[in-house]
This record gives structure tokens, C-alpha cells and sequence, in this order.
């Protein structure tokens, strides 16, 4: 059965598909000669079961025949508007998001039309990302004092940091040193939490939560700060070594060169 697929059924269906079976959507010969070749191995299959001799081209006429009428070895649906059938019917049409529009000239500036993308796509954030963003801000304006939350309502009312100088008595430099320090602050909720919730199926959830309420009494809740804590404890630690003192034993029981004094000796015999 092999052997009959391979080399006889399987350059019919490659000639046919190529031929006579309309591609539709992300339809590919490579890909319809795979399908068609689990297809026939069906039909092989059935005939040999039933008890019936069938030729290698009978297989490839009717293989080639319902790939042409939409079906493929996944099934068959007019419902489902991805399917081929449903497409070859006219029910659906598929179209690329980076398919241009046509009749529209876009961004003249940039001299590139309109993608179908960018005419679908929302211009607010998902109701996921305002949720934690909001969260997110929450719990970081319960941690700043007055003037960080000074600077906050100024950024956020879309006016400069320089008109809050005089009132807080601060200068524009310190006041521009705070803003980074919030920016540093805030981070990426999300990351942070994403990679956390990595470090627990690496340390275990009882660690990590160890780490999280050491760090919590420190306000430090970046995820590279619980993986140092994590990576810490991890470290196994040296046992230091007995410390061995010389003992005044030890010393009596060297032996030293006797010093040479000829050098300090004249010529007649005293010392110079």
C-alpha cells in the first residue's frame, strides 16, 4: 500500500492539485498534496477492508475530486468561514490584515496606504491593561509622600514640572530627580508579575513566598530583586575550617643558623 501511494498515486495528485483544484485562503500544493495523500490512504484503506481491488488512479480521481469541492483530511464545513468549502462556496472571503484598502491613499506624509489592520485596529488599551494600570497606580500612590503625589497630579493635568518649583520650594533639577526615581519606581507591573510567577515553578511556590514577604518589609518588589533573594538561599555555603595557631611549643623547636659576625671582626682581632 505504500509503495502505491508513493510512487503511483501520489505524481497524479501532485499533477492534478496543481492543475484542477482551486487554492483558497492560506492554501498551499505542497501542503494539499499531504492532505490528498492521508485522504487516499483512507480510501485504500476503506477498499481494502471492504475487500475490493481498486487501481491507483481511481484513488487520485477521487482524492482530486474532494479537494476540489473544499474538503480536506481535517473534514468538511460550509459553516465554519475559515474552511475551504465555505470559501469555494462564496460564503467567506479571508483577507490579510497588511492587505492594503483599496481606493485609499493613506498617509501621504509616509506615502504608504492604509492596511486593514490599522482601519480595525482600537486606539484605547484593552480592558486587561487599563485594569492593571490602574492596580498598578493604585498601589503605588499609597507609597509616596506629598510631593511625588504633587508631581503626579502635574504630569497627569498635562502642565510642567517647572510651575511647581516655587510652590514646593524645590528645585527643577530635584524635581526632575524624583520624576525618574517614580518612573523607576512604577516599572512593569506585569512583567514583574510574569516573571515572579516563573521563579515559583523553578524555587517552589513556599520559597518564592518567603522571598515575597522578606522583600515586602524592604518595599522592594522587582523580580530581580525576589531572584537575588532566591539565588542567595540557593548558594550553598563554605563551613569555615578550624583556624590553627603556632603555638610558643612550636616555636622553641626551630632551628636557626648561627649569625655570622666576621664581618664585624678587624684585622687585629677585635671587634671595629
Amino acid at each position: 500500500m505504500e509503495d502505491l501511494l508513493l510512487q503511483e498515486v501520489k505524481p497524479r495528485l501532485e499533477s492534478g492539485i496543481a492543475q484542477t483544484v482551486p487554492l483558497v485562503g492560506s492554501d498551499d500544493c505542497e501542503e494539499l498534496v499531504q492532505d490528498g495523500l492521508v485522504m487516499a490512504m483512507r480510501i485504500l484503506h476503506s477498499a481494502q477492508k471492504a475487500g475490493k481491488t481498486v487501481t491507483a488512479g481511481n484513488v487520485a480521481y477521487y482524492t482530486l475530486k474532494r479537494l476540489r469541492s473544499g474538503r480536506r483530511s481535517t473534514g468538511y464545513s460550509e459553516a465554519d468561514s475559515l474552511h475551504a468549502a465555505t470559501q469555494l462556496r462564496g460564503r467567506s472571503r479571508v483577507h490579510s490584515l497588511e492587505e492594503p484598502i483599496v481606493g485609499n491613499t493613506g498617509d501621504e506624509s509616509i506615502g504608504e496606504p492604509m492596511t486593514i489592520g490599522e482601519a480595525l485596529a482600537s486606539r484605547e488599551d484593552d480592558p486587561a491593561t487599563e485594569a492593571a494600570r490602574r492596580l498598578d497606580w493604585g498601589q503605588l500612590v499609597q507609597t509616596l509622600d506629598s510631593v511625588s503625589k504633587e508631581i503626579l497630579r502635574t504630569l497627569g493635568s498635562g502642565y510642567k514640572l517647572t510651575r511647581l518649583a516655587s510652590r514646593l520650594g524645590r528645585s527643577p533639577s530635584t524635581l526632575q530627580y524624583i520624576k525618574r526615581r517614580l518612573e523607576e519606581k512604577r516599572g512593569n507591573a506585569r512583567h514583574h508579575a510574569q516573571k515572579i510567577v516563573a521563579l515559583s515553578e523553578i524555587y517552589g511556590v513556599e520559597k518564592v513566598q518567603r522571598a515575597l514577604e522578606d522583600a515586602w518589609a524592604y518595599q522592594a518588589f522587582s523580580c530581580e530583586y525576589i531572584a537575588n533573594i532566591l539565588e542567595q538561599r540557593e548558594r550553598p555555603v563554605t563551613q569555615p575550617g578550624a583556624l590553627h595557631l603556632t603555638r610558643q611549643q612550636d616555636l622553641l623547636d626551630l632551628d636557626l643558623p648561627a649569625p655570622d659576625l666576621t664581618l664585624y671582626k678587624s684585622e687585629e682581632g677585635g671587634v671595629s
